[in-house]
């Protein structure tokens, strides 16, 4: 025999579920917000031989960038340094770099492979920066290695973006990440020159 349930008890019943159901539908859809933005970044340089590195390399790639990213497509502006901005249009696929002082407008065609990825080292849960808690990837190529710091939940990309970005093997790391980073390490033969984000902003980018 079935129980009786009267009317105001069933309408109570269906308004939780409703908000239940309005709640985790809402929670899903801030899992599945890809990043959309500002984050600034500052520079520092580490050397064995040369004195005073950050001295001596800062006029050459400047203090920082401010990065703004909206669906795959991308340009940092660089305080101070050689270069004044570069930019990556999703739909050519090419890489623009603008130097200080200077009207010439480079450009790269990303669907070229250059240099190919070798071996890939993940670390998980490596490193904080700005109180989020990120894994850490170990990209090698043949004659140079880099390191990423990233939160694929905090800073989510869609890797399809980037699945024409062939320049370095970019997409490849895209598909690792599924992030921007939040901090990077690019190791050079005299010196290492971190990126360290130091602002995050989501808003609208124009």
């Amino acid at each position: 025999m079935l129980p009786v349930i009267n009317q105001k008890t069933m309408t109570i019943r269906i308004y939780r579920l409703a908000v239940i159901s309005i709640c985790t539908l809402t929670a899903a859809g801030q899992t599945n917000t890809y990043f959309e933005g500002t984050i600034n970044y500052k520079f520092s340089f580490t050397a064995k031989k040369i004195s005073n590195p950050d001295q001596v390399l800062i006029p050459y790639f400047g203090k920082g960038s401010t990065l703004y990213f909206k669906e795959g497509n991308y340009r940092h502006e660089y305080d101070g340094g050689l270069l004044e901005y570069d930019l990556y249009n999703k739909k050519e696929n090419k890489m623009y770099l603008k130097k200080r002082n200077n009207d010439t407008l480079y450009w790269s065609d990303c669907s070229i492979r250059q240099d190919s990825i070798q071996n890939f080292i993940y670390t998980q849960k490596a490193d904080t920066i700005l109180g989020i808690i990120c894994d850490r990837l170990l990209i090698q190529y043949k004659d140079k290695s880099e390191i990423h710091y990233y939160n694929s939940a905090s800073l989510m990309i869609n890797p399809d973006w980037f699945e024409n970005f062939k320049l370095n093997d970019e997409y490849l790391i895209d598909r690792k990440e599924k992030s921007i980073y939040l901090k990077s390490e690019d190791f050079f033969d005299q010196f290492t020159m971190m990126e360290t984000a130091e602002k995050i902003k989501v808003e609208s980018v124009n």
